[in-house]
């Protein structure tokens, strides 16, 4: 028995060298699919490398958040304070905008706020006004019913209503398009913010006029596109480097794959 028994050792190695053989086969597939992906991802890095990594992005990014940081606190203030009619009427008037993208008051709101004296409080007050009781409510509006079905229902909307619309995005969009996005938003933030608020928007306009702008958009679109590791690759100008050399890598696993595929 002893000639069978060796047959049966060299079928069990066997299997095991297979099983061996494909474990080895599918972690490298898998390797081979995790640095394609990083293959991408060193294109990308590769192509931003022509970016001025050390442009002074506070020049931009200073007065974007500054201006930002208003208008949103100047919304605030002009939620809590000016009618419901009146903030309606500014976000109809954003809405026809192109670059300012608000969502306007769902039509059986619109219409409350539009034919009820309750619509001369502002919306801070209709929200909290959607929490009384009916016997409390009948001593601030004249239709505790109509109030409660127009406001209560949209109330997730006007929780929702704040001024990110009126900012400015970062990274900050080409010039021709950020300074027709001014254009539009210096009239409507003219009628909630303060002077310094609208000064420091049109400064950024002036900016974005110049020739300097696209330097530093494009250091700003880089650094927000890639994370530590892959700036330093552009900074110490190995990008190209890093690619060619996954490029190899990707290659050299290809062919072990294909010279030791089996049927």
């Amino acid at each position: 028995l002893e000639p069978a028994g060796e047959f049966v050792d060299l079928l069990e190695a066997y299997d095991d060298a297979v099983d061996d053989y494909r474990a080895g086969r599918k972690a490298a597939k898998e390797a081979r699919k995790r640095l394609e992906s990083r293959l991408e991802e060193l294109r990308e890095v590769a192509d931003m490398a022509d970016a001025d990594l050390d442009a002074d992005l506070d020049r931009l990014r200073g007065p974007i958040d500054s201006y930002d940081e208003a208008v949103m606190e100047a919304f605030r203030e002009f939620f809590n304070s000016a009618s419901a009619r009146e903030v309606f009427g500014f976000l109809d008037r954003a809405d026809a905008t192109p670059f300012v993208d608000v969502d306007v008051p769902p039509t059986d709101l619109a219409e409350y706020v539009e034919t009820h004296a309750a619509g001369e409080e502002p919306p801070a007050t209709l929200l909290e006004y959607a929490d009384y009781t009916n016997s409390k409510l009948d001593h601030y509006v004249d239709d505790p019913g109509a109030l409660r079905t127009a406001v209560a229902v949209h109330r997730t909307y006007l929780e929702r209503l704040d001024g990110e619309p009126l900012t400015l995005d970062w990274p900050p969009k080409p010039g021709d398009e950020l300074a027709y996005e001014i254009d539009e938003l210096v009239p409507l933030v003219g009628r909630i913010a303060d002077d310094d608020a609208v000064a420091t928007l049109r400064s950024v306009r002036e900016l974005a006029r110049t020739d300097e702008y696209e330097r530093l958009r494009r250091a700003a679109e880089v650094r927000h596109a890639l994370d530590d590791g892959d700036l330093a690759l552009i900074e110490r100008g190995e990008a190209d480097e890093r690619l060619a050399e996954a490029e190899r890598t990707r290659s050299i696993v290809g062919d072990v794959l294909s010279e030791t595929e089996r049927e």
